[in-house]
């Protein structure tokens, strides 16, 4: 459940089908984490979220999220009451976890005071650019 709201965050929908993936480097190939012989990570990198969102209800905690995200600095996020599962491929062969369980909150950047007097009439997370929102006004 993606869930919206630091002190008492409310459920604004379902995420089903996800599927993470890493970035792509210019010549299309996916970037890979290189280990060292202490174990510690040398790269990191973002892992991208496909999935698809049911809203919850009439879909009014999500206008709630995108009426904040014009107005403030900092939003909180989160999963809630969800388990994933993953499947990778690695060098050494496939890798199979079940039923983790998922609960986070994290912060995402708002748009400040910047577009307060602004009315939203589309919203699109459907595109390739990892560090911008596509907004419709």
């Amino acid at each position: 459940t993606l869930v919206y709201g630091a002190s008492s965050p409310s459920p604004v929908g379902e995420i089903s089908r996800g599927r993470l993936t890493p970035p792509q480097t210019e010549t299309g190939e996916r970037q890979r984490v290189v280990g060292s012989e202490g174990g510690e990570t040398l790269v990191e990198f973002p892992l991208f979220l496909q999935s698809e969102l049911v809203l919850t209800g009439d879909g009014s905690p999500f206008k709630s999220f995108v009426a904040d995200f014009m107005k403030k600095d900092l939003l909180t996020l989160g999963l809630a009451d969800s388990s994933a599962s993953v499947e990778a491929r690695t060098v050494v062969g496939p890798l199979v976890l079940e039923g983790m369980e998922v609960n986070n909150q994290f912060s995402m950047n708002g748009t400040g005071q910047g577009f307060s007097d602004v009315k939203v009439t589309g919203f699109d997370l459907s595109h390739s650019d990892e560090e911008a929102v596509r907004l419709t006004a």
